[in-house]
């Protein structure tokens, strides 16, 4: 069932709504866009972005591992809704799927959400307003510059299912926040891999994370969800970290996927000199 119908719009008070959002998408079924996308990429997750101008217009781009789809849309009004809610409707897809966004301006998310043509529920993802490392309060913490990131012990399913779940150990890496949001991480995987990554904070809910994919250097692996950006483990980030087929794998040479929940924790550089 459809979140709400849009029926009274207006494009009134539009500056209300005009800035980003971005979310990681996760567990996503395949040929949600127009674009050519594999199966394998879908299955890897993508990083939406929906920039959002005064007039309503929004530009969405979703970045998968190796392709980008995008689409533009304009955001109206629902004047009829309880709360403070406009909609965006992006057309229906080539497999016959509508979707649409509605942005809540209360509290500033956007879900996307996919419906099947008799209009029953397919799909659905949320986004989380942009924000700087600046925008702080009394009750939240404020982002940090520098910060350690701790990856936990991972449980991996492997895609050759007559082969048992493996179990890696930890890993760590380096999450640089600047002022405006940009965020960049690089670190060291369980199994020795390098991987990087950056995105933008977002201040979703009540903590700031940094939705992001990170890659190894091969390209093989990639970790697709949010870091948290700020040290609260009452609200870890997320990752879904897919492994490729390869048989020079140590770990897991038939490929497979595991949950990984990183921990943040802000650091401070000693002085120079």
């Amino acid at each position: 069932m459809a979140l709400m119908a849009a029926s009274s719009l207006s494009l009134s008070h539009a500056e209300d709504i005009f800035g980003s959002a971005y979310g990681p998408l996760l567990d996503m079924p395949a040929n949600l866009f127009s674009t050519p996308v594999p199966t394998s990429e879908y299955r890897r997750g993508a990083i939406a972005n929906m920039q959002i101008t005064q007039n309503g217009s929004v530009s969405l781009s979703v970045r998968f591992q190796n392709r980008v789809h995008r689409q533009t849309a304009v955001f109206v009004e629902d004047v009829d809704a309880g709360e403070p809610t406009w909609v965006a409707d992006f057309g229906t897809t080539p497999s016959g799927h509508q979707l649409k966004a509605y942005l809540f301006t209360n509290v500033g998310d956007v879900v996307m959400e996919w419906l099947t043509p008799t209009g029953d529920y397919y799909f659905h993802s949320e986004l989380s307003r942009g924000a700087s490392s600046r925008n702080d309060s009394e009750m939240f913490p404020k982002a940090r510059p520098y910060n350690t990131v701790s990856f936990e012990e991972s449980v991996f399913s492997p895609d050759d299912e007559s082969n048992p779940p493996v179990l890696v150990g930890s890993g760590h890496g380096i999450l640089l926040i600047s002022a405006s949001g940009t965020s960049i991480f690089a670190g060291t995987l369980p199994d020795g891999q390098t991987v990087t990554g950056g995105g933008q904070l977002t201040r979703g809910g009540y903590t700031f994370h940094a939705p992001m994919m990170l890659r190894t250097l091969s390209g093989r692996d990639t970790l697709c969800g949010t870091l948290a950006g700020v040290d609260d483990p009452n609200a870890p980030g997320y990752l879904k970290w897919v492994k490729g087929a390869s048989f020079s794998d140590a770990i897991l040479p038939s490929g497979g996927w595991a949950n990984v929940g990183p921990l943040t924790s802000p650091y401070t550089p000693p002085a120079v000199g």
